[in-house]
């Protein structure tokens, strides 16, 4: 097992929102044609070589934590979900929002030993579903029915649609929040690379850096500083520079 992180970076505009905050016509982005048509090329490559995960490489990070061992959460319906995660950095990212101060350790499974963890948890009684990839901020979420006959190849599949719909997302929010940036529109694009961010994925180097770029253009150090912090942080070291850069002309310290 390893240990979580004891703080994650964080952005002010989004640790100040609780969860099942209103998204308003923010929604209207997560149903463009854009996202299944992305979805669909996403999900291809990544089930082909040489994207295509190993059987046997850590790929599901898990968090231990009460009588079954692991995290579980009950659903409305009263079934028993494990919830899983396709970084540690997104377990993380769960942990810090709904842990509290309590220090989490990630325990990484590959393919066929999550395949083979699900089965024997769902044998046990102690979860009949699982989910993958819960965003912190969002009260419902879809779950899988586990089946007990699932192999490395089953779960593969299951992550795959999940991590496409996910780049899918983060593809369509991060072209809208560059158009903005580009015809001037900073509170547009500020908008869109925060809610990117908080409901898709904090992961990309490219959103972190649009945001710190927008910090620059309209002044905001906190925002800038926040921007630069998580480049840091994700070892983004070619957007680091290039937002460094960026910042030499500006009133903003780097």
């Amino acid at each position: 097992m390893t240990r979580a992180p004891h703080s994650l970076p964080f952005y002010t505009a989004i640790a100040q929102r609780q969860p099942g905050d209103h998204r308003g016509d923010l929604k209207s982005v997560e149903h463009s044609p854009e996202v299944p048509q992305l979805q669909e090329r996403f999900q291809s490559e990544l089930l082909s070589p040489p994207r295509r995960p190993a059987d046997d490489k850590p790929l599901f990070t898990s968090l231990p934590s009460g009588p079954s061992g692991i995290f579980t959460l009950a659903l409305p319906d009263s079934a028993p979900c494990l919830l899983s995660f396709s970084t540690p950095l997104r377990a993380g990212a769960y942990a810090s929002v709904h842990a509290g101060s309590t220090q989490l350790q990630y325990m990484l499974s590959t393919p066929r030993e999550f395949a083979q963890m699900l089965a024997d948890l769902k044998r046990s009684g102690a979860i009949q579903k699982f989910a993958l990839d819960v965003c912190p901020y969002c009260l419902a979420f879809p779950t899988v029915d586990v089946n007990l006959r699932w192999t490395a190849e089953d779960v593969l599949n299951i992550w795959a649609i999940q991590k496409a719909g996910e780049l899918a997302r983060e593809s369509v929010y991060f072209a809208r929040a560059k158009d903005a940036f580009a015809c001037g529109n900073f509170q547009l694009a500020t908008v869109m690379s925060l809610e990117a961010i908080q409901h898709v994925t904090a992961e990309f180097g490219r959103l972190h850096l649009l945001l710190g770029k927008t910090a620059l253009s309209v002044g905001d150090k906190d925002l800038f500083r926040e921007a630069k912090t998580f480049l840091e942080f994700l070892r983004e070291d070619h957007a680091l520079r290039e937002l460094q850069e960026a910042g030499q002309d500006s009133e903003i310290p780097n």
